[in-house]
Protein backbone atom coordinates (compact mmCIF):
# COMPACT_ATOMS: atom_id res chain seq x y z
CA UNK A 1 0.00 0.00 0.00
CA UNK A 2 2.84 2.54 0.79
CA UNK A 3 4.85 1.57 -2.24
CA UNK A 4 1.45 2.38 -4.47
CA UNK A 5 0.68 5.79 -2.60
CA UNK A 6 4.19 7.36 -2.59
CA UNK A 7 3.53 8.02 -6.19
CA UNK A 8 0.57 10.60 -4.71
CA UNK A 9 2.56 11.99 -2.08
CA UNK A 10 4.00 14.62 -4.05
CA UNK A 11 2.42 18.27 -5.03
CA UNK A 12 1.37 21.12 -3.41
CA UNK A 13 -1.86 19.84 -2.52
CA UNK A 14 -2.47 16.13 -0.73
CA UNK A 15 -5.38 15.10 0.10
CA UNK A 16 -6.03 11.76 2.11
CA UNK A 17 -9.71 10.64 3.25
CA UNK A 18 -10.45 7.63 5.61
CA UNK A 19 -13.45 7.11 4.82
CA UNK A 20 -12.60 6.08 0.74
CA UNK A 21 -8.97 4.81 1.59
CA UNK A 22 -9.72 2.74 4.82
CA UNK A 23 -6.63 1.26 4.29
CA UNK A 24 -4.59 4.60 5.31
CA UNK A 25 -2.16 3.90 8.44
CA UNK A 26 0.00 5.95 10.41
CA UNK A 27 2.78 4.57 8.51
CA UNK A 28 1.45 6.35 4.82
CA UNK A 29 1.03 9.83 6.84
CA UNK A 30 4.38 9.36 8.05
CA UNK A 31 5.71 9.22 4.66
CA UNK A 32 4.10 12.40 3.75
CA UNK A 33 7.66 14.21 4.38
CA UNK A 34 9.90 11.92 3.33
CA UNK A 35 10.25 14.17 -0.31
CA UNK A 36 12.44 17.12 0.25
CA UNK A 37 10.04 18.74 -2.55
CA UNK A 38 7.33 17.76 -0.67
CA UNK A 39 8.52 19.23 2.43
CA UNK A 40 9.45 22.73 0.42
CA UNK A 41 6.39 23.02 -1.41
CA UNK A 42 3.29 21.00 0.00
CA UNK A 43 0.67 24.20 0.65
CA UNK A 44 -2.45 22.71 1.28
CA UNK A 45 -2.55 19.15 3.88
CA UNK A 46 -5.91 17.25 3.96
CA UNK A 47 -6.64 14.23 6.40
CA UNK A 48 -9.82 13.30 6.56
CA UNK A 49 -11.34 10.68 9.24
CA UNK A 50 -7.89 9.63 9.97
CA UNK A 51 -9.41 8.31 13.38
CA UNK A 52 -6.69 5.72 14.14
CA UNK A 53 -3.73 7.41 13.14
CA UNK A 54 -1.80 8.98 16.61
CA UNK A 55 -1.17 12.54 17.07
CA UNK A 56 2.17 12.20 17.40
CA UNK A 57 2.54 10.98 13.98
CA UNK A 58 0.82 14.37 12.28
CA UNK A 59 2.50 16.38 14.04
CA UNK A 60 5.80 14.86 13.37
CA UNK A 61 4.71 15.58 9.18
CA UNK A 62 3.20 18.69 10.20
CA UNK A 63 6.56 20.03 12.33
CA UNK A 64 8.45 19.29 8.79
CA UNK A 65 5.88 21.77 5.99
CA UNK A 66 6.79 25.17 7.01
CA UNK A 67 4.81 26.59 3.80
CA UNK A 68 1.71 25.05 4.36
CA UNK A 69 -1.41 27.08 3.88
CA UNK A 70 -4.13 24.79 4.73
CA UNK A 71 -4.67 22.35 7.16
CA UNK A 72 -7.72 20.43 7.12
CA UNK A 73 -7.66 17.99 9.98
CA UNK A 74 -11.71 17.28 10.24
CA UNK A 75 -12.49 13.58 12.02
CA UNK A 76 -8.88 12.81 12.95
CA UNK A 77 -10.24 11.58 16.33
CA UNK A 78 -6.73 11.60 18.19
CA UNK A 79 -5.08 15.06 16.70
CA UNK A 80 -4.51 16.84 20.01
CA UNK A 81 -2.71 19.64 21.17
CA UNK A 82 1.13 17.95 19.96
CA UNK A 83 -0.51 18.38 16.36
CA UNK A 84 -1.38 22.12 16.90
CA UNK A 85 1.56 22.94 18.51
CA UNK A 86 3.49 21.71 15.95
CA UNK A 87 1.72 23.78 13.31
CA UNK A 88 1.72 26.85 15.23
CA UNK A 89 5.72 26.15 15.43
CA UNK A 90 6.65 25.54 11.87
CA UNK A 91 3.29 26.78 9.97
CA UNK A 92 3.54 30.52 10.18
CA UNK A 93 1.99 31.11 6.82
CA UNK A 94 -0.89 28.71 8.00
CA UNK A 95 -4.48 30.72 6.72
CA UNK A 96 -6.79 27.46 7.19
CA UNK A 97 -7.59 25.55 9.97
CA UNK A 98 -10.09 22.47 10.36
CA UNK A 99 -9.71 20.28 13.54
CA UNK A 100 -13.62 19.78 13.63
CA UNK A 101 -14.35 16.13 15.43
CA UNK A 102 -10.81 16.17 16.71
CA UNK A 103 -9.54 16.40 20.52
CA UNK A 104 -7.94 19.47 20.46
CA UNK A 105 -7.94 21.28 23.53
CA UNK A 106 -9.38 25.45 23.10
CA UNK A 107 -6.04 26.42 24.73
CA UNK A 108 -4.01 25.23 22.71
CA UNK A 109 -4.85 26.92 19.77
CA UNK A 110 -3.27 30.00 21.84
CA UNK A 111 0.23 29.49 19.82
CA UNK A 112 -1.54 29.25 16.03
CA UNK A 113 -3.63 32.28 16.93
CA UNK A 114 -0.47 34.09 17.80
CA UNK A 115 2.17 32.33 15.40
CA UNK A 116 -0.28 32.88 12.32
CA UNK A 117 -1.26 36.25 11.68
CA UNK A 118 -2.89 35.26 8.31
CA UNK A 119 -5.19 32.72 9.62
CA UNK A 120 -8.62 33.32 8.18
CA UNK A 121 -10.57 30.43 8.44
CA UNK A 122 -10.89 28.35 11.84
CA UNK A 123 -13.20 25.39 12.73
CA UNK A 124 -13.75 23.47 16.10
CA UNK A 125 -16.68 22.04 15.54
CA UNK A 126 -17.83 18.78 17.41
CA UNK A 127 -15.23 19.43 20.18
CA UNK A 128 -16.51 18.91 23.45
CA UNK A 129 -14.28 20.06 25.35
CA UNK A 130 -14.84 23.39 23.77
CA UNK A 131 -17.25 24.45 27.33
CA UNK A 132 -17.15 28.05 28.52
CA UNK A 133 -14.86 26.86 31.01
CA UNK A 134 -12.48 25.73 28.52
CA UNK A 135 -12.47 28.02 26.32
CA UNK A 136 -12.16 31.58 29.17
CA UNK A 137 -8.30 29.71 29.60
CA UNK A 138 -7.88 30.15 25.64
CA UNK A 139 -8.66 33.66 26.18
CA UNK A 140 -6.34 33.67 29.33
CA UNK A 141 -3.74 31.76 27.14
CA UNK A 142 -3.75 35.04 24.69
CA UNK A 143 -3.44 38.23 27.25
CA UNK A 144 -6.55 39.18 27.42
CA UNK A 145 -6.57 40.27 30.34
CA UNK A 146 -3.10 42.06 30.28
CA UNK A 147 -4.12 43.30 26.98
CA UNK A 148 -7.92 44.03 26.42
CA UNK A 149 -7.38 46.42 23.44
CA UNK A 150 -5.97 42.68 21.78
CA UNK A 151 -7.89 41.98 18.70
CA UNK A 152 -7.09 39.13 15.76
CA UNK A 153 -9.15 40.89 12.77
CA UNK A 154 -8.05 38.76 9.77
CA UNK A 155 -10.23 35.67 10.94
CA UNK A 156 -13.15 35.88 8.57
CA UNK A 157 -14.47 32.08 9.94
CA UNK A 158 -15.03 30.13 12.36
CA UNK A 159 -17.11 26.94 13.28
CA UNK A 160 -18.15 26.49 16.35
CA UNK A 161 -21.12 23.82 15.38
CA UNK A 162 -21.85 20.84 17.62
CA UNK A 163 -19.90 22.22 20.76
CA UNK A 164 -20.82 23.80 24.19
CA UNK A 165 -20.10 27.24 23.81
CA UNK A 166 -22.39 30.06 25.73
CA UNK A 167 -23.24 33.57 25.18
CA UNK A 168 -20.40 34.72 27.15
CA UNK A 169 -17.66 33.42 25.36
CA UNK A 170 -18.85 34.24 21.87
CA UNK A 171 -19.51 37.44 22.57
CA UNK A 172 -15.54 38.03 23.62
CA UNK A 173 -14.74 35.83 20.62
CA UNK A 174 -16.30 38.59 18.43
CA UNK A 175 -15.38 41.26 19.84
CA UNK A 176 -11.48 40.28 19.36
CA UNK A 177 -12.29 38.75 16.30
CA UNK A 178 -14.18 41.76 14.54
CA UNK A 179 -13.70 40.83 11.14
CA UNK A 180 -15.72 37.35 11.38
CA UNK A 181 -17.97 37.37 8.33
CA UNK A 182 -18.98 33.63 8.61
CA UNK A 183 -20.63 31.92 12.04
CA UNK A 184 -21.67 28.76 12.55
CA UNK A 185 -23.18 28.53 16.02
CA UNK A 186 -25.41 25.80 15.24
CA UNK A 187 -25.87 23.07 17.88
CA UNK A 188 -24.16 25.03 20.52
CA UNK A 189 -25.94 26.62 24.19
CA UNK A 190 -25.99 30.33 22.68
CA UNK A 191 -29.36 32.19 23.63
CA UNK A 192 -28.80 35.95 23.83
CA UNK A 193 -25.13 36.80 22.69
CA UNK A 194 -24.88 40.77 22.87
CA UNK A 195 -22.36 40.80 20.31
CA UNK A 196 -23.82 38.53 17.81
CA UNK A 197 -27.76 40.77 18.11
CA UNK A 198 -25.49 43.95 17.75
CA UNK A 199 -23.36 42.82 14.42
CA UNK A 200 -24.48 43.37 10.97
CA UNK A 201 -21.64 42.30 8.95
CA UNK A 202 -21.94 38.80 8.50
CA UNK A 203 -22.58 36.75 5.20
CA UNK A 204 -22.87 33.59 6.60
CA UNK A 205 -24.73 33.07 10.26
CA UNK A 206 -26.14 29.60 11.03
CA UNK A 207 -28.03 29.49 14.67
CA UNK A 208 -29.77 25.95 13.45
CA UNK A 209 -30.91 24.18 16.43
CA UNK A 210 -29.94 26.85 19.07
CA UNK A 211 -32.38 28.15 21.98
CA UNK A 212 -32.31 31.88 20.69
CA UNK A 213 -35.55 33.57 21.02
CA UNK A 214 -37.39 34.66 17.87
CA UNK A 215 -37.19 38.34 18.98
CA UNK A 216 -33.28 38.03 19.36
CA UNK A 217 -33.20 36.05 16.02
CA UNK A 218 -34.99 39.29 14.38
CA UNK A 219 -32.86 41.55 15.70
CA UNK A 220 -29.86 39.81 14.64
CA UNK A 221 -30.82 39.29 10.92
CA UNK A 222 -31.91 43.00 10.48
CA UNK A 223 -29.51 44.90 8.62
CA UNK A 224 -27.84 42.17 7.61
CA UNK A 225 -27.83 43.39 4.05
CA UNK A 226 -24.84 41.23 2.78
CA UNK A 227 -26.20 37.58 3.90
CA UNK A 228 -25.42 34.83 1.76
CA UNK A 229 -26.84 31.80 3.48
CA UNK A 230 -29.06 31.90 6.86
CA UNK A 231 -29.41 28.53 8.88
CA UNK A 232 -32.46 28.98 11.42
CA UNK A 233 -33.70 25.40 11.57
CA UNK A 234 -35.08 24.34 14.63
CA UNK A 235 -35.50 27.40 15.87
CA UNK A 236 -35.84 27.29 19.98
CA UNK A 237 -34.12 24.11 20.13
CA UNK A 238 -31.11 24.01 22.68
CA UNK A 239 -28.02 22.17 20.86
CA UNK A 240 -28.13 18.94 19.95
CA UNK A 241 -27.18 16.18 17.62
CA UNK A 242 -30.25 16.30 15.24
CA UNK A 243 -33.02 18.63 14.36
CA UNK A 244 -36.12 15.82 14.83
CA UNK A 245 -37.51 17.48 17.82
CA UNK A 246 -40.35 15.50 20.42
CA UNK A 247 -41.42 18.45 22.61
CA UNK A 248 -42.00 20.75 19.72
CA UNK A 249 -43.40 23.49 22.50
CA UNK A 250 -39.78 24.87 22.59
CA UNK A 251 -39.86 25.96 18.96
CA UNK A 252 -40.25 29.75 18.16
CA UNK A 253 -40.12 30.09 14.58
CA UNK A 254 -43.76 30.66 14.21
CA UNK A 255 -46.02 32.12 11.25
CA UNK A 256 -46.12 35.69 12.46
CA UNK A 257 -41.82 35.24 13.15
CA UNK A 258 -41.84 34.02 9.63
CA UNK A 259 -43.79 36.98 8.42
CA UNK A 260 -41.00 39.19 10.64
CA UNK A 261 -38.08 37.43 8.91
CA UNK A 262 -39.62 37.78 4.96
CA UNK A 263 -39.69 41.66 5.59
CA UNK A 264 -36.24 41.72 7.38
CA UNK A 265 -34.43 39.92 4.68
CA UNK A 266 -36.31 41.35 1.47
CA UNK A 267 -33.32 43.86 1.16
CA UNK A 268 -30.82 40.84 1.05
CA UNK A 269 -30.28 40.68 -2.24
CA UNK A 270 -26.80 38.73 -2.25
CA UNK A 271 -29.12 35.71 0.29
CA UNK A 272 -28.15 32.29 -1.95
CA UNK A 273 -29.33 29.66 1.03
CA UNK A 274 -32.10 29.42 3.89
CA UNK A 275 -32.75 26.62 5.79
CA UNK A 276 -35.58 26.32 8.09
CA UNK A 277 -35.75 22.91 8.55
CA UNK A 278 -37.73 21.54 11.64
CA UNK A 279 -39.74 24.80 12.49
CA UNK A 280 -42.69 22.35 13.19
CA UNK A 281 -44.88 25.40 14.17
CA UNK A 282 -44.72 26.80 10.59
CA UNK A 283 -48.41 26.53 8.87
CA UNK A 284 -49.95 25.92 11.88
CA UNK A 285 -52.12 28.93 12.62
CA UNK A 286 -51.93 30.02 8.93
CA UNK A 287 -50.10 29.31 5.50
CA UNK A 288 -49.78 32.73 4.18
CA UNK A 289 -46.52 33.25 5.57
CA UNK A 290 -44.58 29.98 4.34
CA UNK A 291 -46.46 30.93 0.82
CA UNK A 292 -45.40 34.77 1.19
CA UNK A 293 -41.91 33.79 2.42
CA UNK A 294 -41.57 31.14 -0.95
CA UNK A 295 -42.52 34.03 -3.22
CA UNK A 296 -40.58 36.81 -1.52
CA UNK A 297 -37.45 35.22 -0.38
CA UNK A 298 -37.42 31.54 -1.11
CA UNK A 299 -37.38 31.74 -5.13
CA UNK A 300 -34.68 33.92 -5.54
CA UNK A 301 -32.39 31.72 -3.38
CA UNK A 302 -30.28 28.64 -5.08
CA UNK A 303 -30.60 26.59 -1.96
CA UNK A 304 -33.67 26.14 0.19
CA UNK A 305 -34.21 23.51 2.51
CA UNK A 306 -38.16 23.60 4.53
CA UNK A 307 -37.69 20.02 5.28
CA UNK A 308 -39.19 18.78 8.45
CA UNK A 309 -42.23 21.40 8.61
CA UNK A 310 -45.37 19.04 8.80
CA UNK A 311 -47.87 22.43 8.30
CA UNK A 312 -45.85 22.52 4.41
CA UNK A 313 -48.78 22.20 1.56
CA UNK A 314 -48.58 22.24 -2.17
CA UNK A 315 -50.35 25.23 -2.39
CA UNK A 316 -47.65 26.46 -0.34
CA UNK A 317 -45.26 26.64 -3.29
CA UNK A 318 -47.23 28.80 -5.17
CA UNK A 319 -44.94 31.16 -4.56
CA UNK A 320 -42.08 29.36 -6.86
CA UNK A 321 -44.23 30.98 -9.98
CA UNK A 322 -43.44 34.31 -9.13
CA UNK A 323 -46.02 37.13 -8.90
CA UNK A 324 -45.88 38.08 -12.25
CA UNK A 325 -45.10 36.47 -15.83
CA UNK A 326 -42.62 38.71 -16.80
CA UNK A 327 -40.71 37.59 -13.23
CA UNK A 328 -37.70 36.02 -14.24
CA UNK A 329 -36.98 31.87 -13.74
CA UNK A 330 -36.39 30.71 -10.08
CA UNK A 331 -32.69 30.38 -9.93
CA UNK A 332 -33.42 27.54 -7.32
CA UNK A 333 -30.97 24.42 -7.67
CA UNK A 334 -30.78 22.99 -4.33
CA UNK A 335 -34.75 22.17 -2.73
CA UNK A 336 -35.16 19.83 0.41
CA UNK A 337 -39.27 19.20 1.31
CA UNK A 338 -38.37 16.25 2.66
CA UNK A 339 -40.99 14.96 6.24
CA UNK A 340 -43.57 17.48 5.03
CA UNK A 341 -47.34 17.60 3.40
CA UNK A 342 -46.76 18.21 -0.07
CA UNK A 343 -48.55 16.02 -2.67
CA UNK A 344 -48.11 15.54 -6.75
CA UNK A 345 -50.12 19.10 -6.91
CA UNK A 346 -46.70 20.45 -5.97
CA UNK A 347 -45.48 19.40 -9.20
CA UNK A 348 -46.69 22.38 -11.48
CA UNK A 349 -44.91 24.83 -9.19
CA UNK A 350 -41.41 22.73 -8.76
CA UNK A 351 -41.33 21.92 -12.55
CA UNK A 352 -40.98 25.80 -12.85
CA UNK A 353 -37.76 26.13 -11.30
CA UNK A 354 -35.60 24.94 -14.33
CA UNK A 355 -32.02 25.02 -12.73
CA UNK A 356 -32.83 22.27 -10.66
CA UNK A 357 -30.49 19.78 -9.34
CA UNK A 358 -31.20 18.37 -6.39
CA UNK A 359 -35.05 17.94 -5.45
CA UNK A 360 -35.68 15.82 -1.32
CA UNK A 361 -39.12 14.60 -1.13
CA UNK A 362 -38.93 11.82 0.87
CA UNK A 363 -41.52 10.59 3.36
CA UNK A 364 -44.01 13.06 1.33
CA UNK A 365 -47.01 12.19 -0.20
CA UNK A 366 -45.46 13.83 -3.82
CA UNK A 367 -45.15 10.52 -6.29
CA UNK A 368 -42.60 9.91 -9.38
CA UNK A 369 -45.27 10.38 -12.27
CA UNK A 370 -46.12 14.06 -12.07
CA UNK A 371 -42.27 15.10 -11.73
CA UNK A 372 -41.34 12.61 -14.35
CA UNK A 373 -43.50 13.88 -16.88
CA UNK A 374 -42.33 17.34 -16.36
CA UNK A 375 -38.66 16.70 -15.88
CA UNK A 376 -38.11 13.58 -18.76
Amino acid sequence: MLIRLQYLLRGPSIVLDGENMPEVSKHVVAAITRRASTRENLRELHLRSLDKVPDATFASVIEKLPVLRVLDLGGCAKVAAQTVHAAAACCSHLNVLNVNHTAVPPVALAPILQKCPDLTVLKVAGIPSWTDANATKLLIALGLKDDPALRFPNLRTLKLKLTPVGDQVLNTILEICPGIRRLDVSFTNIQRPASLIQTTSLEKLSLTSTAMSSADMLKTVTGMTGLRSLALGALGRKGGSSIAVANTSVMTMTDETLRKLTKALTGCERLASVNLAGNTKLGSVSGSALTSFVGQIGRNCEALNLSGIPGLRSAHLEGLLGETAEESVSPLRELALNNTGIDDAAAPFISTCKSLQTLEVGSTKLTRKPLATRYA
